[in-house]
């Protein structure tokens, strides 16, 4: 008998082993060789774990930060670029997308340098203590740091007293960050 057929045939693999020539051991299952055991199959790799909706980082249906936009043309651009799956990273179980590989790798190299501010929730939500969505083309990028925004009224409205509104959101940030937007919802309530 072949000993390839002795390493596929694992239901028989006591009777396969000795007519192949070996001795059955003690505890098939403790003491089976390693080559009749089958090999895990590829296409088996684990997933990167995804962000979670409502978590920190504010994240789509696809797990998607900035819903698909390219958070390096918001700083070098100063504009709202959609980013294409062909130029994706996974940062923080979020996958992010970049209009091309020169903004991947930046984005890469330093991420915290280009991830909008308060995990990519709409700004002005964070002032009055909640996660709210954003419009990703309704941005500002102040002092080398990316805000977004749910719609151009708020932005608006935020914009209005800029230095209040900025000191306020650094001041609410770390009290909302873990919580999810219901539970926001809930204490306002």
């Amino acid at each position: 008998m072949n000993k390839m057929i002795c390493a596929v045939v694992p239901a028989l693999f006591l009777i396969t082993l000795v007519a192949c020539g070996g001795s059955a051991p003690q505890d098939p299952v403790a003491e089976a060789p390693a080559e009749a055991e089958a090999p895990a199959p590829e296409a088996e790799a684990a997933e990167p774990a995804k962000a979670e909706i409502g978590g920190v980082l504010n994240v789509d249906e696809q797990g998607r930060a900035l819903r698909g936009f390219d958070a390096v043309a918001y700083h070098q651009e100063g504009a709202a670029v959609a980013g294409v799956d062909e130029f994706s990273h996974v940062w923080q179980d979020a996958t992010w997308l970049f209009a091309n590989a020169e903004n991947r790798d930046a984005f890469a190299a330093a991420p915290e340098s280009f991830a909008p501010m308060n995990g990519g929730y709409c700004t002005f939500g964070v002032v009055l203590r909640k996660k709210l969505d954003v419009d990703p083309q309704r941005f500002l990028v102040q002092n080398d740091d990316l805000y977004l925004f749910l719609n151009a009224e708020v932005q608006e409205k935020f914009s209005s007293d800029l230095e209040g509104n900025l000191s306020l959101v650094t001041s609410h940030w770390p009290d909302i960050a873990e919580k999810h937007p219901e539970e926001l919802a809930a204490d306002a309530g």
